[in-house]
């Protein structure tokens, strides 16, 4: 009896196909919201290593 006990498939813990869809939808959504803010910090950082180099180079031109 209990070997039947440990194999029994309890309904409320299946997924549905729908289920899985419904996750697939959010998780897509989310890795959307993740390339989005990748793309962000890629953007800000060039911009901050393009500033630095600017401040580099006027620094160099100054001090001199």
């Amino acid at each position: 009896i209990k070997a039947q006990n440990k194999n029994e498939i309890h309904a409320d813990e299946l997924a549905t196909k729908k289920d899985v869809e419904i996750v697939k939808l959010e998780l897509q959504k989310e890795i959307e919201i993740v390339r989005k803010e990748i793309a962000e910090s890629r953007n800000q950082t060039i911009i901050w290593i393009g500033t630095l180099v600017i401040a580099s180079g006027l620094l160099q031109h100054f001090f001199k």
